[in-house]
């Protein structure tokens, strides 16, 4: 059975990477708030600043439910600074995932001013492109949501992502949802 038959247009990277961790890490500060990000460039708003944390070399493992099928994930994860830091650019790769052999994908996180939202934009090899949006949060914890649609019906991707306040430890979970039944669930955690 093909992963995009319940995965559709789930962007893993940092996307389910980071999307779909449990909630194991018990983490005592906020993780993606100015406060607890690195300065890394000067002049930089602190949403934007907050989004570094990410900047590093990733190893992680998690588990996978596509539709029946069960099965441990191993994924790797680079990010780096982008457009003069205003933006953070991730590659990650999955394996072990139900019906896809490899899972490549790509995100870039931006920090929308305006409305003070976060994106995540994904492209995969699987053919998906999303956009996730989070509000700030003053949390450890941001909620990306994609809403979209898949052969006619309504679909949703939700990820939520930690990203410890030592920056070296974050985990994820994602959940999609088509016509209003989940077909895939993700989750995972890493290290730098």
């Amino acid at each position: 059975m093909k992963i995009w038959n319940f995965l559709p247009g789930l962007a893993l990277g940092l996307g389910a990477l980071v999307a779909a961790l449990p909630a194991s890490l018990a983490l005592a500060k906020p993780t993606l708030t100015p406060a607890a990000a690195p300065k890394t460039a000067p002049g930089l708003p602190d949403e934007v600043q907050a989004m570094h944390c990410l900047v590093g070399e990733w190893k992680g493992t998690g588990s996978a439910e596509v539709g029946p099928e069960q099965a441990k994930v191993q994924f790797s994860l680079s990010c780096s600074p982008t457009s003069g830091g205003f933006g953070v650019q991730c590659k990650t790769h999955f394996s072990g995932l139900p019906g896809a052999a490899s899972y490549e994908e790509t995100d870039l996180f931006g920090f929308e001013p305006g409305r003070r939202k976060y994106h995540w934009f994904s492209v995969t090899n699987q053919g998906e492109t999303h956009d996730h949006v989070a509000d700030v949060s003053k949390t450890d914890t941001l909620r990306f949501v994609y809403d979209g649609v898949h052969e006619g019906k309504p679909m949703q991707e939700a990820i939520t992502l930690k990203v410890a306040a030592n920056h070296r430890d974050l985990e994820f979970s994602t959940t999609v949802s088509v016509g209003g039944q989940v077909t895939a669930q993700l989750s995972g955690r890493a290290t730098k």
